[in-house]
């Protein structure tokens, strides 16, 4: 599995560069926290594609979704990123990002199909996300991987605003199935830990392999 995902990650990352706008393009790959987690997140949305049967297609799809699903941070300000405790004011900013990224990808033609994973990838299964309030059976299968993949990560990963320790894999997947049936949908949420727990290896290399790839995008942004 870690060469197919390895091979899903460099293939897209190669079609964003073909078609986002180059000062698009240049501000995501220079944000090492989105692109390192974003990177994480299509890794993790497309190992439970695939184990889902999903078609080469529609793989793409929700690797292209996870990866660009936090493109519209790049319009928050960083006092509101780094924040540890957010005002009401600066959690309702913050609460626009995915109607901001989809905004700023709508229009390019071929990122029609991957908005939803943009616009809803913080809706709730039974409803209480934001920034619609969209019930589970109105929530594309696409979106339903990337919130889960979205979340896991977040929750594994250190983060700029975050001074205490990442969860542990398996602290992470209990956190899933605590939240099944109201924020995950339950019969993925056990599937995709169902994967973690028997690709423990597969994933940490493949955390390690995202780094690597940050820094050569960022590298590679610098020399230019």
């Amino acid at each position: 599995m870690f060469d197919k995902i390895l091979y899903n990650q460099l293939a897209s990352l190669e079609y964003i560069k073909t078609v986002l706008p180059l000062e698009l393009l240049d501000r995501f790959t220079n944000d090492r926290y989105l692109l390192g987690h974003s990177i994480n997140v299509l890794n993790f949305s497309y190992m439970l594609g695939l184990e889902l049967g999903m078609p080469e297609k529609r793989l793409m799809q929700v690797s292209l979704g996870a990866l660009m699903h936090d493109i519209g941070k790049l319009e928050c300000c960083d006092s509101i990123l780094m924040a540890s405790v957010l005002t009401e004011v600066q959690r309702k900013a913050i609460q626009r990002h995915p109607t901001v990224g989809a905004r700023m990808l709508s229009e390019i033609p071929m990122f029609e199909e991957i908005t939803s994973c943009i616009i809803f990838h913080h809706e709730r299964y039974n409803g209480g996300g934001y920034p619609s309030g969209v019930r589970a059976e109105d929530l594309p299968v696409e979106v339903r991987i990337v919130t889960i993949a979205d979340s896991f990560d977040a929750m594994i990963s250190k983060r700029p605003f975050r001074s205490s320790i990442p969860r542990s894999l398996v602290n992470a997947q209990n956190e899933l199935v605590k939240c099944s049936g109201t924020q995950f949908d339950p019969d993925m949420v056990k599937i995709f830990n169902k994967i973690i727990s028997n690709n423990t290896i597969e994933i940490i290399l493949g955390l390690s392999e995202a780094v690597n790839c940050v820094d050569h995008y960022i590298a590679k942004s610098c020399s230019l």
